[in-house]
């Protein structure tokens, strides 16, 4: 929750792009006491190309009202990383429960071991865009 925090008090507005169906992700978040940090939520029964089809990624960022490009997506599995890059966010794949010998799709994304690395690298980006 400190990562949601951090993103939340940058005033960026975020939403859950999730495989799921909307009445788990909604309960699971709720269960999380994170449900409140999330302007929306784009589920898995409701997008009519699942991951790794860039559409679920394409409805969030339409959701949040930003153009893809604009968008941070934080992924932990192999179709939602690939739907995030060809959406055009800029996306960072956190594995967790990946077998540690099979290979990442090299599809130009970046990496961090947990969200809330993520969310620091993604504060050096923004810095860095701020300065040039």
């Amino acid at each position: 929750t400190e990562a949601l925090s951090r993103l939340a008090e940058h005033g960026l507005p975020m939403a859950v792009v999730t495989a799921s169906s909307r009445a788990h992700a909604e309960h699971n978040l709720a269960s999380a006491g994170i449900l409140h940090h999330f302007k929306g939520i784009v589920p898995g029964d409701e997008v009519t190309q699942r991951k790794p089809h860039p559409e679920p990624y394409l409805k969030g960022a339409a959701l949040l009202g930003f153009a893809p490009e604009d968008c941070a997506a934080f992924e932990d599995s192999d179709p939602g990383i690939t739907a995030a890059m060809a959406a055009g966010c800029l996306a960072t794949q956190i594995p967790d429960i990946r077998p540690p010998a099979q290979p990442f799709p090299q599809l130009g994304q970046r990496f961090a071991e947990t969200l809330f690395e993520a969310v620091k690298n993604l504060d050096v980006l923004r810095a860095e865009r701020s300065r040039a």
